[in-house]
């Protein structure tokens, strides 16, 4: 059985993935069925970026709990162990928004966007179930359940992370810093949507935030001192002062997102005693962190 790093767990993260979370969930909500002060809210409006936080928190926390080289047999349990982890509530989701695709279709086809022939829902509910749809090459649409391209965008970086750490680490290390500065090369080079990027090239946007999160956890390693909580408080205002400013027809402006984010969860994780770090260990957010996955996952 593939062994662990023993590691005490940081807490205040699973409640920073469920409040995360609950922001994406609002952003997906149908404004009709929203109250104006929810829909018009800025932290709402601009919840999709928060998708960005997940990618860069799980790579921060993957490369924490198994920081050591891999061989060909640990590669193969710690592939194995994440998809256990994340493939039954993913094969659920689908099943179920298949189900009332299909009911849909049968009754009421016309209000159907995207899935409005047969072959689109069987495309729609095989593509996030073989996880490929948030790349181009395998998949050619963003799935039955629009969140799930990023459950395929996190395992393809599993994959990548798995194969950097047959490398020694140094090696690694440096491979992951170029992997961020391709990707986000790419996606703001070549692509015309940034970060809005889905279920296209979705799998590039998960690539350069998961090794984000990856380089986060080299430098918290790395700096074992006791972090000034002032730190902490000045990233938590700088996200919510960017999202206040963020323009639809400005996607390099986003490009700020994940690197504030990065810094964000190193002081978070970094921290011990705080306001902040009191707040997000009480009972209710630690609950709202253990059902993050199922709420992003079962929302829209």
């Amino acid at each position: 059985m593939i062994k662990k790093v023993i590691k005490q767990k940081i807490p205040q993260l699973d409640a920073l993935r469920g409040l995360a979370a609950i922001l994406v969930m609002f952003y997906h909500y149908d404004i009709n069925y929203l109250p104006s002060f929810l829909s018009d809210f800025f932290l709402i409006r601009q919840g999709w970026i928060f998708v960005d936080f997940f990618f860069v928190l799980s790579g921060f926390v993957i490369a924490y709990n198994y920081s050591f080289q891999f061989n060909k047999i640990t590669l193969f349990k710690f592939i194995k162990l994440r998809f256990i982890r994340i493939y039954p509530l993913l094969f659920f989701s689908v099943i179920v928004f298949a189900f009332f695709i299909i009911i849909m279709f049968n009754f009421n086809a016309e209000n159907l966007m995207y899935f409005n022939t047969k072959e689109s829902i069987i495309n729609g509910m095989l593509e996030p179930l073989l996880l490929v749809n948030s790349t181009p090459f395998l998949g050619i649409s963003q799935g039955i359940n629009d969140p799930t391209w990023s459950i395929s965008a996190e395992f393809i970086s599993y994959f990548v992370f798995a194969i950097l750490a047959l490398l020694n680490i140094k090696s690694r290390n440096y491979i992951a810093l170029i992997l961020v500065f391709l990707s986000y090369f790419f996606l703001y080079g070549f692509l015309n949507n940034g970060l809005y990027t889905t279920g296209d090239y979705g799998f590039i946007r998960g690539i350069g935030g998961f090794n984000l999160g990856v380089l986060v956890f080299v430098l918290y390693d790395y700096f074992k001192t006791k972090k000034h909580q002032i730190y902490a408080w000045t990233f938590a205002i700088l996200i919510i002062i960017c999202l206040y400013f963020i323009d639809m027809n400005n996607d390099n402006f986003t490009l700020l997102f994940p690197f504030v984010f990065s810094f964000f969860i190193f002081y978070i994780a970094s921290s011990k005693d705080s306001l902040i770090i009191s707040f997000l260990l009480t009972k209710p957010l630690q609950y709202l962190g253990k059902i993050s996955f199922s709420i992003y996952l079962n929302h829209k």
